[in-house]
C-alpha cells in the first residue's frame, strides 16, 4: 500500500504530480539517494511522469505493514 503524507499531497497539487504518476514511478524507479532522518531510512526514487518530466519521490518504507509512505514529490 502507498500512503501520502499531508505535505506530499499539498506539494503534489502545487507541482501538478498525480498519485497515478507517483505509483507508476515507484514501480519502475531508480533510487538516487538514501539517508536516515529521525530514525527512518528515506529513499529518493527518480522516474518520469506521463509528460516526460523527471520526478523525485521521497519515501519511507514500512516493513511491518508492507507499505510505503510518500513524504514528498518534486518535479525537476
Amino acid at each position: 500500500m502507498v500512503f501520502f503524507s499531508p505535505h506530499a499531497k499539498s506539494q503534489m497539487v502545487k507541482r501538478k504530480i498525480s498519485k497515478i504518476d507517483v505509483k507508476s514511478i515507484l514501480g519502475r524507479c531508480l533510487v538516487v539517494n538514501s539517508e536516515f532522518v529521525d530514525y527512518d531510512e528515506r529513499w529518493t526514487a527518480q522516474g518520469r511522469d506521463a509528460d516526460g518530466r523527471v520526478i523525485h519521490v521521497v519515501v519511507v518504507a514500512r516493513e511491518q505493514g508492507l507499505s510505503i509512505d510518500v513524504v514528498t514529490a518534486i518535479a525537476k
